[in-house]
């Protein structure tokens, strides 16, 4: 998953957990840590964006991406959620691994 998928589903996530913030709400950085304390951003993020992208530009992209989320209903961030998501990996297709035959070996 690329830097910018995993911004976009922690933003409609935090929205999610913090109902009450509204899009102004993360413009300032004491608002930010409200999620990092009482949850953690390891329960949003995976840790290999924790660990190599630094924290400024990690607050940057969340404050600027949780604008674009922060108008939408809950219905809305669902479906974006799954729009998101089905870039990432097809779940609306059902995948069957089958075999042709079996190799036996005769001696």
């Amino acid at each position: 998953m690329d830097f910018d998928t995993a911004i976009q589903l922690t933003c409609i996530e935090i929205k999610r957990v913090f109902k009450r913030m509204n899009g102004c709400a993360m413009d300032k950085k004491s608002n930010l840590e409200q999620p990092e304390k009482e949850v953690g951003l390891h329960e949003f993020l995976p840790a290999y964006v924790i660990n190599t992208i630094k924290q400024k530009t990690l607050r940057k992209a969340l404050q600027g991406n949780f604008k674009k989320f922060s108008a939408f209903f809950d219905y809305e961030s669902h479906f974006k959620c799954l729009e998101i998501l089905g870039k990432v990996g097809k779940f609306d297709i059902e995948n069957f691994r089958c075999a042709l035959g079996v190799s036996v070996k005769c001696y």
